[in-house]
């Protein structure tokens, strides 16, 4: 070995010995195979990460090992997971991006509410208008001298910029829907044209249900409806039972159920459909079973081919009945001969086995009842 090679070697046991003390009893050989003995650089040929090469000699008469590409490999990638490997990308170092959309598989909540088309454009029953198309309205079409006809957001007409030059006199004039005076509310019932929020049309079909209707005087003196209120508007209002999910408190509990769950219908009225009396003990309705009560179902009665006694057991939502409870009975008893009371597992027993009938239901019989004709035993 040349004074350079063991040179070399020296130096390279020293670095292991570092390594060794520096990262305790858990330096490998991987480890030491990260070090290229020396040769010329233009022995070592890198290869592309996933491909099979075989170890390629350098020419230098000083090497003491062979040097593959992966060992060139295992030199570029360093200990620490804060620094950053410069060895060949492989495909798994480019990371994916996934997009993010709406989950295609997963079903829309039904609506619980009538099918609202404002904001498309187009004239849809009830709306007096869409966004710009005012179904070639105008204030003067209106019965107004002039001014500006817009459209509100619940496509009805908004007719407080329409003019009237006799709007603010206090009488209802011709084109007027109302005329309060200066001040808008606090009118008369002539001042208001004999309206009320109940007679108007609401923007989600049907009237108003409650409030106060004022008017826009002196400007325009059109009907001021922000003061209505309407069954879709999420707001319990006047006679209002419930709207959308504000049930003004009431519960199931407080309809005269058990529980569940109470909801509002889009006409503003209880549904009661989610609400059960499971938990009464009584079976009410489509319940199969409430508790112990069973409205006179036996083991025996779900199911006289196998069970002879036993019990029943109700599901938490009164909607099933489990027969794990139940059991075949003196089908599973040694006795005498046909003894077993349930005809189905005798009749199939004593086929097999005449003895257990014209002799004596052993034990035997009572096997061949559970493992040959379906007897179910405690």
């Amino acid at each position: 070995m040349s004074h350079r090679a063991r040179q070399a070697l020296q130096t390279l046991i020293a670095s292991t010995l570092v390594l060794a003390c520096a990262g305790g009893s858990e330096t490998s050989m991987t480890s030491l195979s990260g070090f290229v003995t020396q040769g010329p650089a233009s022995d070592t040929t890198p290869t592309s990460m996933g491909a099979t090469t075989e170890a390629t000699p350098t020419t230098s008469g000083d090497t003491m090992r062979m040097t593959t590409a992966e060992d060139t490999m295992r030199m570029t990638t360093t200990e620490s997971p804060d620094e950053t490997t410069t060895g060949p990308v492989t495909a798994t170092d480019v990371s994916t991006t996934s997009t993010t959309g709406p989950d295609s598989t997963s079903g829309g909540d039904e609506s619980t509410g009538p099918v609202i088309l404002c904001g498309n454009a187009m004239i849809d029953a009830p709306e007096e208008c869409d966004g710009m198309n005012l179904n070639g309205k105008d204030c003067k079409s209106l019965g107004f001298t002039g001014g500006t006809l817009v459209c509100t957001s619940q496509c009805i007409f908004d007719k407080a910029m329409c003019t009237s030059p006799s709007c603010g006199d206090m009488n209802v004039d011709p084109g007027e829907e109302c005329d309060c005076g200066n001040q808008g509310v606090m009118c008369t019932a002539a001042q208001l044209g004999n309206a009320q929020c109940t007679s108007l049309p609401s923007p989600n079909g049907g009237n108003y249900t409650a409030g106060t209707l004022a008017c826009n005087s002196p400007n325009s003196c059109s009907f001021n409806k922000n003061a209505c209120t309407y069954c879709g508007d999420a707001i319990k209002n006047g006679p209002e039972p419930c709207d959308g999910a504000d049930l003004g408190g009431q519960t199931c509990s407080t309809q005269g159920f058990v529980g569940g769950s109470l909801s509002c219908t889009p006409q503003c009225a209880f549904n009661t459909g989610g609400c059960t009396n499971c938990g009464n003990n009584q079976v009410d309705g489509n319940e199969q079973c409430d508790g112990a009560n069973f409205n006179g179902k036996t083991c025996a009665s779900q199911d006289p081919s196998k069970f002879a006694g036993g019990t029943l057991t109700c599901s938490g939502s009164c909607d099933s009945i489990s027969t794990s409870g139940c059991n075949s009975g003196n089908c599973c008893n040694t006795g005498a001969a046909g003894a077993c009371s349930v005809v189905g597992i005798k009749n199939c027993v004593c086929g097999l086995d005449p003895f257990c009938c014209s002799s004596s239901w052993d034990s035997i019989c009572v096997g061949e009842a559970k493992t040959d004709c379906g007897a179910q035993c405690p």
